[in-house]
């Protein structure tokens, strides 16, 4: 080669790069969030338990005689603003709200016609609230907006009537929302608990459980306890500590299992210490859906081996295998059936070839 060739000859290509490493795609936590699932089953226990319980304090309004103590007896009801005209509906119209009421929450509970039940629900228990303001109880405005929420979430995609109808369809999971809706409102409600607590009265008068304890001195064991000062103030700073921390114990997977169980002490000592209705049970029901789905699921077995005698999915699953062995025997039966249609249809075809064979023999 000349040194004019080698001037004027072509460079060599370049070496290829190595391509670039792609960036994987970082998932948005808002949007990643809203297509999160989680088991139904915390959702299941819920929805039965807080809409037996619904039912009974209906029935039980009714039997203790309080429909013709609040709302027939009275001549003037005070009213909340912005609701005038919501009006009493006398004695037989009051029954049968109540009755209304007792029957769509009930309806709630076997999941048979969830959404109408819901609205149903909803609509007569908050009607009901609105009648006369004197008779406000905050855990009443709780089950009016956990009616609210239950309207938007489909607590009934298992272990209920419209599932087993057919009427919607069965769910293992359902939006994570749904479920942690709930605990938001639960979360709410004791987080200003606690904080209306936090006051000079509360803390440092112990106002007003300085009075309230001592005329609860006749009990037996604890009264003498009741009776001493230091008791008040202790119950106080408790009952504070309580209600803004009990959340986050509840959310601990470590810590549950202990929240609870002061759950259940707290409630069950300010039902017998204080008149307030159904609330101490419908928080330790309704706290229960801060467990996880696994021991959900562990419950419902139990409940259905007591009450049926053996797990209902395992007797589902036994039932779905006759029917798909049913099925089975009927397909080969027919294929049994088509066969033996054929090689008649052949037979006849083979008969008729001899026929014209010897006949034009």
């Amino acid at each position: 080669m000349t040194p004019t060739s080698s001037l004027i000859s072509s460079p060599p290509p370049p070496a290829a790069s190595a391509p670039l490493p792609v960036a994987a795609p970082v998932a948005d936590p808002r949007t990643d969030y809203w297509s999160r699932t989680l088991p139904i089953a915390p959702l299941v226990t819920f929805r039965v338990l807080f809409g037996l319980l619904m039912s009974y304090g209906a029935l039980r309004f009714m039997a203790a005689g309080w429909v013709e103590t609040l709302y027939v007896e009275p001549r003037f009801f005070f009213k909340f603003y912005g609701f005038h005209w919501v009006q009493p509906l006398g004695r037989v119209g009051t029954y049968l709200l109540y009755s209304f009421i007792a029957a769509s929450s009930f309806a709630l509970a076997l999941g048979y016609r969830y959404r109408l039940a819901a609205v149903l629900f909803f609509v007569s228990f908050t009607y009901s609230e609105l009648l006369d303001a004197t008779n406000y109880l905050n855990h009443y405005y709780l089950v009016c907006l956990l009616a609210l929420l239950l309207i938007f979430i489909p607590a009934h995609g298992a272990a209920s009537l419209d599932a087993r109808l057919g009427r919607t369809r069965r769910r293992a999971r359902v939006p994570a929302w749904c479920i942690h809706v709930l605990m938001l409102q639960l979360a709410i409600v004791y987080f200003y608990a606690g904080l209306a607590k936090v006051n000079a009265d509360w803390l440092l008068r112990a106002m007003p459980l300085a009075v309230w304890l001592p005329t609860k001195a006749d009990w037996p064991l604890l009264g003498p306890l009741f009776a001493q000062s230091w008791v008040a103030y202790a119950f106080s700073w408790a009952g504070a500590l309580y209600d803004l921390t009990i959340v986050g114990w509840l959310l601990w997977p470590k810590s549950r299992p202990w929240a609870y169980a002061a759950v259940v002490v707290f409630h069950l000592l300010t039902k017998l210490l204080f008149n307030i209705g159904l609330f101490p049970l419908i928080m330790i029901t309704s706290t229960l859906i801060f467990f996880s789905a696994g021991r959900h699921e562990r419950w419902h077995d139990w409940l259905r081996k007591w009450f049926f005698g053996k797990d209902v999915r395992q007797a589902e699953g036994e039932a779905e295998g006759e029917g798909e062995a049913e099925a089975e025997g009927e397909a080969e039966a027919e294929a049994e059936a088509e066969a033996k249609a054929e090689g008649e249809a052949e037979g006849e075809a083979e008969a008729e070839a001899e026929g014209e064979a010897e006949a034009e023999g």
